[in-house]
């Protein structure tokens, strides 16, 4: 009796951790899915998903998709990579920095602007340890 009861046990636990494991991939295809949007506010969600879930497969989508968005997404996209310890972080981060002037104001919205943008990228460098674009931060 005992066996049995065990033996029912155990195959409840591991029809309960199969399932789980599918919505765990099915969430992760749909995060990642969600990052190819067209809306701003979806690829936004998906990024504090990506940060929430430590997703570090996503990486490659950020680093991939980073250039063709919104600046206050890019800047979440920017947090995420050096919250995750992409090793682009700072290359990207310092080029986001340098063309950011050349933006056209359509990339903008909220109250974000160049230079706030631009203190703000810091967050990310901060958080990976690099202060050498610091003087955005004193500037705004």
């Amino acid at each position: 009796m005992v066996n049995k009861t065990l033996s029912i046990i155990l195959l409840i636990l591991f029809f309960s951790i199969a399932a789980k494991a599918q919505i765990d991939t099915e969430l992760k295809e749909k995060i990642l899915a969600d990052l190819y949007s067209n809306r701003a506010t979806v690829v936004w969600s998906a990024v504090d998903k990506i940060i929430e879930l430590k997703l570090y497969e996503a990486i490659p989508v950020l680093e991939e998709i980073l250039w063709d968005q919104k600046v206050p997404v890019q800047l979440s996209i920017l947090w995420a990579m050096a919250y995750l310890n992409s090793n682009n972080t700072e290359q990207l981060a310092v080029a986001f920095i340098d063309s950011v002037d050349n933006y056209d104001s359509k990339k903008f919205f909220g109250g974000e602007n160049k230079l706030s943008a631009k203190a703000h990228v810091n967050q990310a460098l901060f958080h990976i340890n690099v202060y050498s674009q610091a003087n955005y931060v004193i500037k705004q």
